[in-house]
């Protein structure tokens, strides 16, 4: 029977938010293609909310680029490139909008 990868020790004497991962030192001993999946995946989100979006693009390209389709995170990072590259139309005349408005 192989052993499991190590992984980052978890560290339960630190407070709320004081120990924390630089990018280079995640991404470094993120081992397995699921670790590498979830770092870049929520280095985009941290990315983007930084208002990095180029930045953010490039880390969810590197998600779906781990191949690991199973992974919660892939399936969004997937959806949010599809919706980052589609062209925005508007909806053909007469039809419903997506929230329509309200009523009295």
């Amino acid at each position: 029977m192989n052993a499991l990868p190590p992984t980052l020790p978890i560290r339960t004497e630190c407070p709320p938010g004081a120990c924390v991962c630089d990018r280079d030192a995640l991404l470094r001993h993120a081992r397995t293609p699921g670790q590498r999946c979830e770092a870049h995946f929520y280095e985009a989100m941290l990315r983007r909310l930084d208002g990095d979006v180029a930045g953010s693009l490039e880390d969810l390209r590197a998600v779906v680029a781990t191949d690991v389709l199973r992974y919660f995170e892939y399936e969004l990072a997937w959806e949010m490139l599809q919706r980052a590259t589609a062209p925005v139309t508007a909806a053909p005349a007469g039809t419903a909008t997506a929230t329509p408005p309200p009523t009295r």
